[in-house]
């Protein structure tokens, strides 16, 4: 373990007391003073030690997750405001933060991303970290504090094994918890909302109360809130519904032929199953996230194989999101008749380390790392989530491209189906432009005629000799 690196090394030690750094303050990096707006605050996680996957889930379950420390200047802002608080080290170890390497990375600085899947600058590490030192309890594959044996909280970020007590010196009892949603999209981050009593958190989850009711969503910013919206996440300010059928028209039309907006596909050209896909960014529960993708002629997304697990994990950005894996109840735990929400095999898995652990009624499935692995979460949590859709799934046509459903021109007689066959007379051919299409026109090549008559088609039914 090295010494730290000419950026950080700079950053003022002890320049804030014990007291004023109390665990139970929390420290916003304001947008005036260059910020994010995040907040940021060093929690006790167990004072025996926890490892950083448990610190992790510790800070998720509070509404937040582990700290991404992007840049020299947060890092001194960060150290001076939190990680500079003697109780939250234990001999020379500091608070973990968001730091991972992807499994199977070449060792020792291949492959580490920040919790959000931003990749880990080079010069934000100590002076020759990571090392991957394997001499102290294993694989160095997490991101934390240490103070290099020098007695006093230090700026040091380290490579290390991913357990509560690191061998070489000594337990991880804290984490750098950061706070960065904003469940109701009005630009300010909740966590600060909900301290400041501008919104309500009666459960003290750190969400607020109106965004888990539904009553302060707005995800599409079309001015009706996501409980009362018929399309939530496409603007639709007329809530226009021409078949009264609950769902908006917007949600209705087909868009660049696929499924949903801004869908990709797998192809099968590229070894793919045709199937469309989306990254839902507004997190909700695993519940909501099925109905939600159910209600939109999809479901929540599977990856019952490898192939497909890589290109789906390829959308998600590296945070966590909901996918379509639940453990059907009164199950045996932990890894007992797991299910995908399609109905397909579930013969293929790839677990995070440690998981599935069952750490409180998990249940649902979640990718949990930038490279696709997975977790077991519970009913509470709310991340983003990822729709499927297969290929050939039906939606509704806009021929003239109104912007109105072809089925509720035809029913309410703006457009005219002489066939009967859903598709607007004006979309159809019509050879002679007599305005009677092809189908329908006893004489689809004749202008002036539409039934052959006495004389058939082309021939004008003109009594020349009066007889």
């Amino acid at each position: 373990m090295k010494m730290i690196n000419a950026i950080v090394a700079s950053i003022a030690v002890g320049c804030l007391s014990t007291a004023a750094l109390s665990q139970s303050s929390a420290v916003q990096w304001t947008t005036e003073s260059g910020g994010n707006g995040h907040w940021y605050q060093g929690l006790i996680v167990s004072q025996e030690g926890a490892s950083w996957t448990t610190a992790r889930t510790f800070a998720i379950a509070r509404g937040g997750d582990l700290a991404v420390v992007p840049s020299a200047t947060f890092a001194q802002w960060l150290f001076t405001n939190t990680v500079n608080n003697t109780t939250l080290w234990a001999q020379s170890v500091g608070p973990w933060v968001g730091g991972y390497q992807l499994t199977g990375s070449i060792e020792p600085s291949g492959g580490w991303l920040w919790a959000n899947g931003s990749e880990i600058l080079p010069e934000m590490w100590s002076s020759g970290q990571p090392d991957d030192a394997t001499y102290c309890g294993g694989d160095n594959n997490r991101m934390g504090y240490w103070n290099a044996g020098e007695g006093v909280p230090k700026p040091y970020l380290q490579d290390s094994p991913d357990l509560a007590v690191i061998p070489c010196v000594g337990p991880v009892i804290s984490a750098i918890v950061e706070w960065s949603a904003d469940c109701n999209s009005d630009g300010i981050v909740d966590y600060g909302q909900i301290l400041s009593g501008a919104l309500a958190d009666a459960n003290g989850n750190n969400v607020p109360d109106c965004c888990e009711s539904g009553e302060c969503l707005d995800t599409d910013h079309d001015g009706s809130g996501d409980q009362l919206d018929n399309c939530p996440l496409i603007a639709n300010p007329t809530q226009a519904d021409c078949d009264s059928d609950g769902i908006g028209d917007v949600c209705e039309l087909a868009a660049n032929g696929s499924p949903y907006p801004g869908a990709v596909q797998w192809t099968v050209a590229s070894g793919g199953n045709g199937h469309w896909y989306k990254r839902f960014d507004t997190a909700v529960l695993w519940t909501q996230a099925r109905d939600i993708c159910i209600g939109l002629g999809g479901h929540l997304a599977t990856v019952p194989s490898p192939s497909e697990n890589t290109f789906v994990a390829s959308l998600n950005a590296g945070q966590n999101c909901w996918l379509g894996g639940f453990q059907a109840p009164n199950s045996c735990e932990n890894n007992c008749d797991w299910q995908w929400v399609s109905g397909e095999a579930w013969n293929y898995t790839n677990w995070d380390s440690y998981q599935p652990d069952n750490s409180g009624n998990e249940d649902c499935l979640h990718y949990f790392t930038a490279d696709g692995h997975w977790n077991d979460y519970n009913f509470v949590v709310r991340f983003p989530y990822i729709c499927e859709w297969p290929a050939g799934v039906p939606t509704e046509s806009d021929c003239n491209s109104n912007g109105i459903p072809d089925s509720c021109d035809i029913a309410s007689g703006a457009a005219g189906d002489c066939n009967a066959n859903s598709i607007p007379d004006s979309c159809e051919l019509d050879s002679d432009v007599d305005g009677t299409i092809d189908a329908c026109d006893g004489c689809p090549n004749d202008p002036s005629k539409v039934a052959a008559g006495a004389c058939g088609c082309g021939v004008a039914d003109t009594d020349t000799d009066s007889d």
